[in-house]
């Protein structure tokens, strides 16, 4: 759209700043409603009226992408999916300097509960048990100091700016971890990475949420809860 428009704007987090800084003419620092409830607050599929609010004052507000949600009663959950709804054609980068070989393993062990979501944490004893694995090696475990994990004595990096955490993803190896936005970001940066998961996700991580085709190990027969073995396996898998 930067090349079709003599301004564009784009309106988002603050944090996530670094992803379209580079090709946008603005960027508006944006908190969206039930930033932290998403399973919450989305029954109703319509794109909320205070989302426009950064945007007054424009010509013309264009929706790149959207979030089709249903709700299963039975089940309890929340069905969505993102697609891009714009009429300009995609074209992607890969992020991140990766000149400096800083980490060659790079672990992110989610521990959270948000979203009701505890279930898909791989637990603390299993990390600490994989950790021993590489321990001898170039390793560091990366996210928030709120919502990952960290193994006593190993090398962390949690609570790290975005920018840094971009490029020691883009100097790594693999990238180790269940669904999370760290392993998206690991895809972005060119990085293959090892991640597990909700069966369904296999298509996902390995075409519709990799437009550069980065080499991933994805591990859905287990669900959240893949052996420590099975993971190291998967490691030296790409290590090798």
């Amino acid at each position: 759209m930067s090349k079709d428009y003599d301004h564009v704007a784009i309106a988002g987090r603050e944090d996530h700043r670094i992803f379209y800084e580079d090709f946008v003419d603005e960027y508006i620092p944006y908190e969206p409603m039930g930033i932290h409830t998403r399973y919450t607050k989305c029954k109703d599929e319509h794109v909320p009226a205070e989302f426009y609010d950064p945007f007054q004052g424009y010509d013309k507000i264009i929706p790149a992408q959207t979030q089709l949600v249903s709700w299963s009663q039975s089940r309890g959950f929340f069905h969505y999916n993102q697609q891009y709804v714009g009429d300009h054609k995609q074209e992607f980068r890969r992020f991140g300097n990766s000149k400096d070989n800083l980490f060659d393993i790079i672990f992110h062990a989610r521990d959270t509960e948000k979203c009701g979501s505890k279930g898909r944490n791989w637990g603390q004893r299993r990390w600490d048990r994989l950790y021993e694995k590489f321990k001898g090696e170039k390793v560091v475990f990366i996210g928030s100091k709120e919502e990952a994990y960290c193994p006593i004595g190993a090398p962390d990096l949690r609570g790290m700016r975005l920018r840094y955490v971009i490029d020691i993803i883009a100097g790594a190896k693999v990238v180790v971890g269940g669904s999370s936005g760290p392993i998206h970001l690991a895809s972005l940066c060119g990085t293959p990475h090892v991640v597990w998961g909700h069966p369904l996700n296999k298509r996902r991580y390995e075409q519709d949420w990799n437009p550069l085709k980065t080499p991933v190990r994805f591990h859905g027969a287990d669900y959240w809860r893949p052996s420590v073995d099975t993971v190291e396996g998967l490691v030296v898998d790409v290590l090798t």
